[in-house]
């Protein structure tokens, strides 16, 4: 592997580090707009945060590798 490579890499997973924390956010404000019941269909609002906690986790993952 070259320099120029692993410069990439590891530019490649700050980025998807600073990603994840940004998903993870969205999800956490999705909570709060449950918290406020704006709206009533919280199963959709539910999906939403479990697939965005889930795609915080595999960037996570994938930037601890």
């Amino acid at each position: 592997m070259e320099l120029k490579d692993i410069t990439n890499l590891t530019e490649l997973k700050d980025q998807a580090s600073k990603l994840g924390s940004s998903v993870e956010l969205i999800a956490d404000h999705l909570q709060d707009l449950k918290a406020l019941n704006l709206d009533n269909n919280d199963s959709k609002l539910d999906e939403a945060q479990s697939m965005l906690y889930k795609a915080s986790k595999l960037l996570a993952e994938f930037s601890e590798e």
